[in-house]
C-alpha cells in the first residue's frame, strides 16, 4: 500500500518544496484545484495514473527505465480547507502524464510556475555564493508595480503609521532569495520617496525550513 499524501505544514514550505523538486529535475507541471470533498478521489486517480506517491526506490527503477517520475502537491486556499490548490510536477521521461495532461516547461519565461502573487524563477547565482543557476521565488511584475504604487502613496502621507504598516508587512513575505531581493529594493524607494524617519523590519530568510508537521 502506498504512503498517504504529505501536505507542507504551511503556504512558505509549500513554496520550498515545489522549489526543491523543480531543481531536482521536475521541470514540467500542470495545476489547478480541487474541492475538499473530491480530494481523496483526485489523489487516488493521480496514484493510478501517474504513480505520485511512488516510494524513492520506485522512483530511481522508473527513472533507470526511462520513464518520467510525478510529484503532486496539494495546499488549501482557506482556513477552511474547502478548496486545495494542487500541482504536478514530472521529470523528462516517458510516461501517460504528457499524453494525458497539458504540461508547461517551469524553464520558460512564457510558461514559468505561479502562485500568486509569486513566480518560481531561475537565474545566476550572486554574492558569496559564486558561479552556477539557482531557483527562486520572487514576486511577479505586476505584483511589484502594485506595491511600488501603495508605497510612494503612503511615503508622501503626512501621517506615517500606514507606511510602517506597509513595510511590516513586506517584511512578513517568504523569505526566498528573490523575494528578498525585491523587498531590499522597495526599502530603497521608500527611503528615497519619504521625509519619515521609518523603521525597517528584518526579513524573513528560508534556511533548513521543516516541510511537514510530522
Amino acid at each position: 500500500m502506498p504512503p498517504m499524501l504529505k501536505m507542507p505544514r504551511n503556504r512558505t514550505a509549500t513554496m520550498q518544496l515545489t522549489l526543491t523538486l523543480v531543481a531536482r529535475g521536475y521541470v514540467y507541471f500542470t495545476q489547478g484545484q480541487v474541492d475538499s470533498g473530491k480530494r481523496e478521489r483526485f489523489i487516488a486517480k493521480m496514484q493510478e495514473r501517474y504513480q505520485v506517491l511512488a516510494t524513492p526506490q520506485k522512483r530511481a527503477l522508473l527513472r533507470k527505465k526511462g520513464q518520467a517520475n510525478v510529484h503532486l502537491i496539494l495546499y488549501p486556499t482557506d482556513e477552511k480547507q474547502t478548496t486545495f490548490d494542487w500541482w504536478l510536477l514530472a521529470t523528462s521521461g516517458e510516461g501517460e502524464i504528457f499524453d494525458q495532461e497539458t504540461m508547461r516547461d517551469a524553464r520558460n519565461k512564457s510558461s514559468r510556475l505561479t502562485w500568486e502573487p509569486y513566480e518560481l524563477v531561475e537565474r545566476q547565482r550572486t554574492g558569496q555564493q559564486g558561479g552556477g543557476r539557482a531557483w527562486t521565488w520572487r514576486r511577479t511584475r505586476d505584483d511589484m508595480e502594485a506595491w511600488r504604487a501603495l508605497l510612494i502613496q503612503e511615503a508622501r502621507h503626512p501621517n506615517p503609521t500606514s507606511i510602517q504598516g506597509a513595510l511590516t508587512a513586506l517584511s512578513h513575505s517568504p523569505g526566498f532569495a528573490g523575494i528578498r531581493e525585491q523587498t531590499r529594493g522597495l526599502y530603497r524607494l521608500v527611503q528615497e520617496k519619504t521625509f519619515h524617519q521609518l523603521e525597517y523590519p528584518q526579513l524573513f530568510w528560508v534556511r533548513f525550513l521543516r516541510l511537514y508537521d510530522e
